[in-house]
């Protein structure tokens, strides 16, 4: 449900108890939204370039959850059969 910018998906993910695999499109989206909508370099008040901390705050979070997930164990996930024949049976798309 992309309804709410995922936000039910967001709450179950921070909610979940790792190790988990979350979905990395919704993560490299976030990223190239806070770099488009954040510039990183930002004029005070007074005219003086100053950098933009809260954006690069926002892009430390992000990727920081990611890290985080890559230090649990995953040697206990199971393999699903259906899944993995599923997936070995799709067509890869043409990146052309």
């Amino acid at each position: 449900d992309v309804s709410g910018n995922y936000k039910k998906y967001r709450e179950l993910l921070k909610s979940t108890i790792p190790p988990c695999v979350p979905y990395l499109g919704l993560l490299g989206k976030d990223i190239f939204s806070i770099e488009e909508n954040s510039k990183t370099m930002i004029r005070s008040d007074n005219g003086v370039m100053l950098i933009n901390f809260k954006k690069l705050k926002l892009l430390w979070t992000t990727i920081n959850f990611v890290e985080n997930l890559q230090q649990y164990e995953y040697s206990n996930l199971v393999e699903n059969e259906e899944c993995a024949s599923y997936l070995a049976s799709i067509t890869p798309m043409d990146e052309a």
